[in-house]
């Protein structure tokens, strides 16, 4: 390879970090390239990640770190002329006079190795562009991202490691946002029962599972939500796999007046009608909500949808209707459907922490649910996948409540079931399901 397209490297740097290693208070500074994540694949020359590995290994079998040592461990595994012989590795001792330089020169390795790793990325998902099918263009894009992703989360291994007065000094920030009224960690439900048993609402950077049967009113519930959020100016994001736009628009319109589903569905409407109709889409349009209808989407295409939407809006809130529909990636994926819904979950749910957004996640529960009162629902029910009880910080499901016969159908008692809050109580919260307008009450 010409000189031109060699990986980014600093061999001298890398040098002289090692020879820090190998000299007084060597423990010291193994210790700090350790605390900074740094690793053999740090390195770009073998003879350096060979060094650094037995260097790692010496220090962790608490001997000195001194030549021989070196030496006789390299020469157990026959490596001492890989790394030019014992007049190499005294070359590389004496290479820097001062370990004054060590953190300047740890930064640069880590920032050539971060840039091999983005190179490498980028580089795979161009190979496998050339020849991929259409349906693995965004699996292959979506992998790049998250090997970029990593080389970035590699700059600094030192991220998430706080003291404690940092810590104190965020919460009351947090708390002073909040005694004026300007919680920006909290997205409230339009329910207060619900609100006050979730400490106020949904987090943010957390994952809320609203699951039932069919008919039970998730999609109605989650679009409430969504519409919640915009209204306490929040934007959000109502992603629908399963309802064609119309649908949504009439749900949105009933929510804010305009009549019954029904008729609005069936164009079942008057001249008299039509002043009403008007009224609730002025109070509807001006909202900071967004819907997007997906067509057998994967779940990469979801996460890429979820990235964009915080990009070009600042998105705050999604509400994915709903996981069992979402479409396999590959192969392996539309054998088992266990596996899918867990890569699915496994490729969205850490997107809610990344980006510091709340993510909603509509979800069916299996046919052993059918018939059943809130109050007998369980997370063993959630259809196909135990992923759920793991990555969610909220589970909600929905079903009848135990007096439910007798009432119309227009107004049917509906209990919300949360077997699983985080950071709260599990209980139950009461609603009423007005059926003409799909609404919860």
């Amino acid at each position: 390879m010409s000189e031109l397209l060699q990986l980014p490297h600093a061999s001298d740097m890398e040098r002289s970090i090692l020879s820090s290693m190998m000299q007084d208070d060597a423990e010291t500074y193994l210790d700090r390239a350790g605390d900074q994540g740094i690793t053999p694949e740090s390195f770009y020359l073998p003879a350096h990640k060979l060094l650094y590995r037995v260097l790692q290994t010496i220090r962790a079998d608490r001997k000195p770190v001194e030549p021989m040592e070196i030496a006789h461990r390299l020469r157990e595994q026959d490596k001492l002329d890989s790394i030019g012989g014992p007049s190499e590795l005294m070359v590389i001792r004496g290479f820097s006079p001062t370990p004054a330089y060590f953190d300047h020169h740890l930064g640069v390795v880590k920032g050539k190795h971060v840039q091999r790793m983005a190179i490498s990325a980028l580089s795979d998902a161009l190979g496998e562009l050339y020849t991929a099918g259409t349906g693995d263009v965004e699996r292959i894009l979506s992998d790049a991202t998250q090997g970029i992703l990593g080389a970035l989360n590699g700059l600094d291994a030192e991220t998430g490691d706080f003291s404690v007065k940092q810590l104190m000094r965020a919460f009351v920030e947090r708390a002073i946002r909040a005694s004026e009224g300007n919680n920006t960690e909290i997205i409230p439900l339009p329910w207060h029962n619900l609100n006050n048993m979730l400490g106020g609402g949904l987090g943010i950077g957390e994952i809320t599972v609203v699951a039932g049967r069919p008919s039970k009113g998730k999609t109605a519930f989650g679009l409430q939500v969504c519409i919640r959020a915009a209204q306490d100016n929040l934007p959000s994001h109502f992603l629908s796999i399963e309802s064609h736009e119309n649908k949504i628009g009439n749900r949105i319109a009933a929510v804010h007046g305009a009549g019954d589903v029904a008729d609005l569905s069936k164009g079942n409407i008057t001249k008299g009608h039509l002043e009403t109709i008007q009224r609730a889409v002025k109070r509807a349009s001006d909202l900071p909500m967004r819907v997007r209808k997906f067509n057998a989407p994967t779940a990469h295409k979801i996460a890429a949808a979820i990235r964009k939407s915080v990009r070009d809006h600042g998105t705050k809130l999604f509400v994915i209707d709903y996981l069992q529909i979402i479409q396999a990636a590959d192969s392996s994926e539309a054998r088992d459907m266990r596996l899918r819904l867990n890569n699915a979950l496994a490729t969205i749910c850490p997107l809610a922490s990344e980006l510091g957004v709340s993510l909603v996640i509509l979800a069916q529960l299996s046919r052993e649910a059918e018939g059943k009162n809130a109050v007998d629902l369980h997370m063993g029910m959630l259809k196909e996948t135990s992923k759920i009880e793991e990555d969610a910080d909220c589970i909600m499901l929905i079903g009848d409540a135990h007096d439910h016969e007798g009432y119309s159908e227009d107004d049917e008692p509906r209990v919300v079931n949360v077997p699983k809050n985080r950071d709260g109580p599990t209980s139950f919260a009461r609603l009423q399901f007005h059926g003409p307008t799909t609404t919860f009450h």
